[in-house]
């Protein structure tokens, strides 16, 4: 059986290949929630959403060129099918370098929904993804 790879695909190969040679990874994201969605502050019966579903963004070939690390904030609001909705990049320290990636990589998460007082809900969610050129 052979096996043929189109350009782009042996491109994606060598920029992972590199990857790990340069030791460049994005950092799982963690969630950072705005206030009052700390589980310390929510009212009693209040579960926030909890990621379920992780897909890491890539870490751009630019940035390992330039053996850059950053970090890029995340908001959205958690629906009560546990996706992502209304995306948007709120703070970056290099937004040109991991700003689309880190939206890419966040379409595919999915959560437990939110539940208040029994019923599930829609929630705003704050998330840090961190890139680390190492």
């Amino acid at each position: 059986m052979q096996i043929q790879l189109s350009f782009p695909q042996v491109a994606n190969l060598a920029g992972l290949a590199r990857a790990f040679i340069l030791g460049a990874l994005a950092v799982a994201a963690y969630p950072a929630f705005p206030r009052p969605a700390l589980a310390q502050d929510l009212p009693p019966g209040t579960t926030p959403p909890a990621r379920i579903t992780y897909i890491s963004p890539v870490y751009p070939e630019r940035a390992m060129l330039l053996e850059a690390s950053g970090d890029v904030t995340l908001q959205f609001t958690v629906d009560v099918t546990g996706q992502p909705r209304g995306i948007q990049v709120v703070d970056a320290t290099a937004p040109r370098l991991f700003a689309r990636t880190a939206l890419a990589a966040a379409k595919h998460w999915r959560y437990a929904p939110p539940v208040v007082a029994g019923k599930l809900v829609a929630m705003p969610v704050r998330v840090v993804v961190r890139f680390a050129y190492l």
